[in-house]
């Protein structure tokens, strides 16, 4: 039996409430609005990190960031560390990962036989081949600043943000200034740009007679939060850790699944849809394959780990403990912690100013212990820690990435 094909699809900063398939009001419908039609929805899914790298590398492991231990854009993975592509390309697949450079750079020890960007023509010769396929495609158009151009009128003086970037800084001052509607329409142009070169590749594969045998997984790193006085993203608002999952290909019938998944789960969820066995690597995932919810209502009551800073300048790193409608924020570095209840407005203040209830107790206690967890085998791991040299590092902090 010929082996399914992948297409997996992250598109940076994509926020789920922007598509149709989970927001129909005021949101044109895409191609990824098709696929979804077509697949199966995840109403709930967290990405394993609130910004690129420890989110990407927690969705490719298959591990949590405690574990992968990838926290800036200057760590490595250890050595003999498995991503998605070695699996793949033990199983006799052609891989490919076709992303930014820096976020391509954090692969380059895995088994990933073509390269490049996003529009690199090597992806057509990946996926043409005459071997089954796994692509990782990864476009950051959707990221700030969204194809935006500052006026040549905007006085960077008066922003109430500093940063270096003149254009962050442009945008900012939308944001603050009401005029948010500006920044939604970017946004959104790039979203449908990022929904027809899905389109492209889905048409190529029809061509080839390979697209009814390929999965597609279409999902977001984080989200975007566009309130005064708040990082794009680098935080635990629901706009940020709330994304869009949606798969679509043999045999996944048209479904929604409301249930709270995390990306962690990717991984083990694509090698059972592929039928191809981790092997021992399976005992060392954190995640769960999300197989079976796609065909039947099942409970997955759970706390999922988001990981990353709270605020783009605290280099501070916390843990989101997320289970349900609860979520405790703690950082790994010194004693400082919230405790929320979410809703559909968004996450309550830190209940740990209130007086909580016998139940919410418990809970928090029980969050608190999966912190502490996490933390023992952040402290185990502190030596095995793989960072680029400091060349590397200022060469990244030249562009800006660091």
């Amino acid at each position: 039996m010929t082996r399914a094909n992948v297409v997996w699809v992250s598109i940076d900063s994509l926020r789920s409430d922007f598509l149709q398939a989970y927001s129909p009001a005021g949101n044109r419908f895409t191609f990824i609005d098709e696929m979804a039609e077509r697949g199966c929805v995840f109403e709930n899914a967290f990405p394993g990190g609130n910004w690129t790298m420890p989110s990407h590398a927690t969705m490719l492991t298959g591990v949590d960031a405690t574990s992968h231990m990838i926290w800036t854009w200057a760590h490595r993975f250890e050595a003999g560390t498995r991503t998605a592509f070695d699996h793949f390309n033990e199983a006799g697949y052609s891989t490919g990962c076709f992303s930014i450079p820096q976020l391509g750079s954090l692969f380059s020890g895995s088994a990933v036989e073509f390269t490049g960007s996003a529009t690199d023509p090597r992806l057509l010769k990946c996926i043409g081949g005459d071997k089954p396929f796994f692509v990782f495609w990864h476009t950051y158009n959707v990221h700030y600043p969204y194809g935006m151009v500052v006026p040549k009128d905007y006085n960077d003086a008066t922003a109430d943000y500093d940063h270096p970037s003149r254009t962050l800084n442009y945008i900012r001052s939308l944001i603050v200034g009401g005029r948010q509607e500006l920044v939604f329409d970017s946004y959104r142009r790039e979203i449908q740009n990022a929904a027809r070169f899905i389109r492209v590749i889905s048409e190529r594969l029809r061509s080839l007679g390979r697209l009814d045998n390929t999965y597609f997984i279409i999902t977001a790193d984080h989200g975007e939060a566009w309130e005064p006085y708040t990082s794009f993203h680098c935080n635990f608002t629901e706009e940020v850790i709330r994304v869009p999952l949606i798969m679509s290909g043999p045999g996944i019938e048209p479904s929604r699944v409301a249930t709270p998944v995390s990306l962690v789960d990717l991984l083990p969820t694509v090698l059972e849809l592929c039928e191809i066995d981790p092997g021992e690597a399976a005992d060392g995932f954190d995640g769960q394959s999300l197989v079976h919810l796609m065909s039947s209502a099942g409970d997955f009551d759970r706390p999922l780990v988001i990981a990353g800073p709270d605020g783009v300048r605290n280099k501070h790193r916390y843990l989101a403990i997320r289970q349900g409608d609860w979520m405790l924020i703690s950082s790994l570095g010194y004693w400082r912690e919230s405790f929320h209840r979410v809703n559909g407005d968004g996450r309550s203040e830190n209940l740990l100013d209130k007086e909580l209830s016998a139940g919410a107790i418990r809970l928090l206690e029980e969050l608190r212990a999966v912190v502490q967890r996490h933390a023992e085998r952040v402290r185990s791991k502190r030596d095995t820690v793989v960072e680029l040299s400091k060349v590397t590092e200022k060469k990244l902090q030249a562009f800006g990435y660091v």
